[in-house]
């Protein structure tokens, strides 16, 4: 959600936006010739975005953005039942598993084109951002649980592992705002975006 900073009209604050935004992201870990019977399964990583930004709106009809912002999500994935396929687990060892937990910073910067006048209620929108992105923590695991609700395995800290501390990419994502007025100030919710 965010709001105006500025309610006076023919100002340059009239065309900028500051507010935060939350959402819920999944990603899914590719790995390079896995062997299927021994790493039968994997899952994806979920977890709860949560960013601050700026937004400038520009163009004759407000139709071009720039939307600077700061996002905290987590990357990963999980490989479960780790040699099960081989003939099974012996004991009472109910599951081996390897799973990556990490916590990033991400900064981008997306342009972004709306569609409709710039007082319509409903505006949908395209964006293409920049993103850098900053590890911040996390953990990697290798853990085999028992059916007492027991394990062991070893843990590692993330900026102890061998992975990139930052990373590049571009994201494509489209998108409406939905405008609504409060004591004359408008307020866009932000409620659909697909990237």
């Amino acid at each position: 959600v965010s709001a105006t900073a500025s309610a006076q009209e023919a100002d340059v604050m009239d065309q900028v936006s500051v507010g935060v935004s939350g959402g819920w992201h999944t990603n899914a870990m590719r790995f390079s010739a896995l062997d299927k019977s021994y790493y039968p399964d994997k899952s994806n990583s979920h977890s709860g975005v949560f960013s601050v930004f700026a937004q400038y709106d520009f163009g004759n009809s407000m139709q071009f953005a720039v939307r600077p912002e700061f996002a905290f999500l987590r990357r990963g994935g999980r490989l479960n039942n780790i040699g099960m396929p081989t003939g099974g687990y012996s004991g009472d060892i109910t599951d081996v598993f390897y799973q990556l937990n990490a916590k990033y910073l991400d900064f981008r910067v997306p342009f972004m084109y709306s569609f409709l006048k710039s007082e319509s209620t409903l505006r949908p929108y395209v964006a293409l951002a920049p993103v850098m992105g900053f590890t911040r923590g996390g953990d990697i695991k290798m853990q085999q649980n028992y059916s007492d609700n027991s394990y062991e395995g070893h843990a590692l800290k993330f900026s102890k592992a061998n992975y990139a501390a930052a990373y590049f990419a571009l994201e494509l994502s489209a998108g409406v705002r939905y405008k609504v007025n409060i004591n004359d100030i408008p307020f866009y919710i932000l409620y659909i975006q697909i990237n």
